[in-house]
């Protein structure tokens, strides 16, 4: 599969999304080709393999998924990465240097201790006023 020509991954893509959704494949090694597949085709297809990912129909092994998402670029793949690891801070510090504001709320939310929660919720109003400039227009 993993030979597969640019011109033919869409047709491995859908074989591959078949496997994950039809037929509920646990198979990491099926889910880990298929996220190749997405970070590797054309970005078409990314909405969708973001989505999956979302509602968790998709189960990468994330060491795997972080390293192939930071190397094409694909930030909001690697925000949701980092958030299934836990690791709300670092995935909230991503949303804001993409300037993905919203995600970054999300996940800012995430954390079960209160402490955590405020100190990233600090950082996205840092990233307001440094954005915006004025204290009123981000209150």
């Amino acid at each position: 599969l993993m030979n597969i020509p640019d011109t033919k991954r869409n047709f491995g893509v859908d074989l591959l999304k078949y496997c994950v959704e039809e037929l509920r494949s646990r198979e990491k090694s099926l889910h880990n080709i298929l996220i190749f597949f997405y970070a590797t085709s054309n970005k078409e297809k990314f909405p969708e393999m973001v989505d999956m990912m979302k509602k968790g129909k998709l189960d990468f092994e994330l060491d795997f998924g972080l390293r192939l998402f930071k190397n094409y670029r694909m930030a909001e793949a690697q925000i949701i990465v980092y958030g299934r690891m836990y690791l709300y801070s670092e995935a909230v510090s991503l949303a804001l240097e993409n300037n993905k504001e919203e995600l970054a709320k999300e996940y800012a939310d995430k954390p079960d201790y209160e402490d955590e929660r405020k100190k990233l919720w600090i950082e996205i109003a840092k990233h307001y006023l440094v954005k915006k400039g004025k204290i009123s227009e981000v209150i």
